[in-house]
């Protein structure tokens, strides 16, 4: 009967001691957060520069299509044909932009 008394008391230390064991393994993991995160800050901050500027210039870009688009399309003149328009992937986003803050400009001046 000790012996059976013996197993049964070893069997329910199993427990509270892989409990304890697993609880510690969570606290290291816990622990570590603070130094993954500031690893990920410090590798990904490059990239979140990028895509902050991105993102500024698509804001900016925005801004200027609302001003040329209030007034709607101006009439031609049948003395001279439209000029063919490059597209946006032709000229390049910047160069887009660029282009419309000109025209804006150059309207600002004549109006």
């Amino acid at each position: 009967m000790s012996r059976l008394t013996e197993k049964l008391k070893a069997a329910a230390e199993v427990a509270p001691r892989q409990a304890a064991k697993i609880e510690a393994r969570a606290d290291r993991i816990i622990a570590a957060e603070p130094g993954i995160e500031a690893q990920a800050d410090q590798l990904f901050g490059p990239h979140e520069a990028i895509l902050s500027e991105a993102e500024t210039g698509m804001q900016e870009l925005s801004k200027t299509l609302a001003k040329v688009t209030n007034g709607g399309p101006l009439e031609l003149s049948s003395a001279s044909p439209p000029a063919p328009q490059p597209s946006v992937s032709e000229m390049g986003l910047n160069t887009y932009r660029a282009e419309a803050e000109a025209q804006i400009a150059a309207a600002h001046k004549v109006g």
